[in-house]
């Protein structure tokens, strides 16, 4: 009952907030937006589910990216690495 509740509400509230700033219902009948608005009416995160609440771990960024600035100097390699790129 709730998630007819949330879709009227989602649907009531696109309809009368487009009219009320002078727009033609005829424009905006796009089956597809509907099923973009009603897909996330139905599929609100539930944050008390288990699920919900799992958080996998990360990697810091300087674990796989390295960052060089125009003013620093390349790294070993670096030049020869971009000319097999080029050669490519």
């Amino acid at each position: 009952m709730g998630v007819l509740i949330g879709l009227a509400v989602a649907i009531g509230s696109l309809v009368s907030g487009y009219v009320a700033m002078g727009g033609h219902l005829a424009v905006i009948w796009q089956p597809w937006e509907y099923v973009i608005i009603c897909g996330i009416a139905i599929g609100h995160a539930d944050h008390s589910h288990g699920a919900n609440r799992v958080r996998a771990g990360r990697q810091p960024l300087s674990g796989f990216a390295t960052f060089r600035w125009d003013d620093e100097p390349a790294p070993p390699g670096a030049q020869q690495a971009a000319a097999r790129v080029e050669d490519a």
